[in-house]
């Protein structure tokens, strides 16, 4: 699985049924009539989500990666199928929270039971396992969904973390280009704050600047669509740092035309 700026991406394999792991977890021994639905509740919705959970439980079936699957009982016969991210680390709710997105995302359908219903008859351990695969063919198209959600939700913490593109001509002429922030176009040094500040005031008021850098290379910032708050965010912040620590009398580190607020919600 991969992690960006606090989104996962999504699964890159699907989730798999293996029948021959399951048999050996119920300890089937060959009778095929022991583990039919019917052993795992007494109406179709509950049966299915059991056998489901069972499966998961015992390993039977193989989870996509960066993705659960969770089987919930509806209405009637009906069983919804969710898949959603894996629980995200303290780091990624932080980040996740800055940039307004849920804790993590899910993604659902709802199945009837003549759409689940296996070819051979369900009180029968195939059956029960037919009618998991259908359950998981579901799934699987479900996770087509829950990559596109969290492709745009990379999109946006990534717009949160690096509001910048920087171009870098090098004194051959070659181009190079990356996404950065002001925290790692000046490693949080208080002198090359102050020092970058004009230039990172001018990007964030016209949208791109320049300048000649480290002898016989040239620098240009852009101001990536989207990024203008973060940006205006994160130099008012270390404003206020540089302030706060005395390094720089309140008044020196001049605001962008129109003020902070202009760009910050």
């Amino acid at each position: 699985m991969t992690v960006t700026h606090g989104c996962q991406r999504a699964a890159s394999s699907n989730f798999t049924l293996d029948r021959t792991a399951f048999a050996t977890h119920l300890q089937l021994d060959g009778d095929e009539t022991r583990y039919g639905l019917y052993t795992f509740g007494s109406s179709r919705g509950h049966q299915i989500s059991r056998a489901t959970k069972r499966a998961l439980a015992c390993g039977a079936i193989t989870p996509a990666d960066g993705a659960q699957l969770h089987v919930f009982p509806a209405e009637g016969t009906s069983v919804a199928i969710t898949v959603r991210d894996l629980p995200p680390t303290t780091t990624q709710l932080h980040a996740r929270a800055s940039a307004g997105l849920p804790c993590y995302r899910h993604i659902g359908d709802t199945r009837d039971w003549p759409n689940l219903k296996p070819a051979l008859p369900d009180d029968t351990f195939t059956g029960t396992c037919e009618t998991l695969e259908q359950v998981l063919v579901v799934a699987n198209e479900l996770l087509a969904a829950l990559a596109a959600l969290q492709l745009g939700e990379a999109h946006a913490m990534s717009l949160l973390t690096e509001p910048l593109r920087v171009l870098t001509y090098n004194h051959r002429g070659r181009l190079s280009t990356d996404t950065s922030s002001m925290s790692a176009l000046t490693e949080d040094d208080p002198e090359q704050i102050i020092d970058l500040w004009p230039l990172l005031i001018e990007t964030l008021e016209t949208g791109e600047a320049g300048e000649d850098w480290d002898g016989d290379r040239q620098r240009r910032l852009l101001l990536r669509t989207g990024g203008a708050t973060a940006l205006a965010r994160e130099l008012n912040a270390a404003r206020a740092r540089l302030v706060h620590k005395g390094i720089v009398a309140d008044g020196v580190m001049p605001d962008p035309k129109g003020g902070f607020s202009r760009y910050l919600p």
